[in-house]
């Protein structure tokens, strides 16, 4: 038997799961080749496209939602790149967060079946706190950003379209984490809407930093 052989057959099922994740989430990309599939239509009216815009066929507030994945007009739009940069950046770390989390759990449950009761309190306890405090701090804002309207922040400039979104005045993730982190009021900056997000956005997130930097002391000096 061939080692080379021998080591592929005992992977198989690590590669038929490599096959079907990069499937699921090119089918969430909408590519195949880099080539859009359009399965369910578009909700956009692709009539406008001679006009250099493309408006969403029942206008600026868009009822329409696409069943799966990312609508294929977005690839003949402008800003295509920076869209799905986008789309992709978030995804990977959402990704990457649950199987960040999967990998905790796995560890609390050996530390359960082992005995080891001081790892489990001070390594992997208090890294979820740790964790869940700063990174899925940033997830929650990620989804916050995906299912809090578009059209709530501010007016476009256009004023024969009403209530249009002004991409220069929605949140931003990076601005918003990296205030908390330097200890930036959102109401005391100019540019209070890039960091006030919600009510009581400041107690939460100086909540969390300092939690964070309470529990890191206890875990690296209870176990070396």
């Amino acid at each position: 038997k061939s080692p080379a052989l021998e080591g592929l057959l005992v992977s198989r099922y690590f590669w038929l799961m490599m096959g079907f994740f990069s499937v699921y989430m090119g089918l969430i990309y909408n590519e195949f080749f880099s080539i859009s599939q359009d399965f369910f239509g578009t909700c956009y009216d692709l009539k406008s496209a001679s006009s250099g815009r493309v408006m969403p066929t029942d206008g600026p507030r868009t009822t329409c939602v696409y069943p799966f994945g990312l609508d294929p007009t977005w690839k003949i739009s402008v800003n295509n790149l920076t869209f799905q940069n986008n789309i992709k950046e978030k995804l990977s770390v959402i990704i990457a967060y649950t199987h960040l989390n999967l990998g905790i759990l796995l560890n609390a449950l050996n530390c359960v079946y082992f005995g080891n009761y001081k790892k489990l309190v001070f390594e992997v306890l208090t890294g979820v706190v740790i964790f869940m405090g700063l990174i899925g701090y940033m997830i929650v804002l990620i989804y916050g950003k995906w299912w809090y309207p578009v059209y709530a922040y501010e007016p476009r400039p256009d004023p024969t379209i009403k209530n249009q979104l002004n991409i220069s005045t929605s949140p931003s993730i990076i601005v918003v984490l990296i205030g908390d982190v330097m200890g930036v009021t959102p109401l005391a900056e100019p540019n209070s809407k890039q960091l006030q997000w919600f009510d009581n956005q400041q107690a939460i997130s100086d909540a969390l930093i300092y939690a964070t930097f309470a529990l890191l002391p206890v875990m690296l000096c209870a176990i070396p």
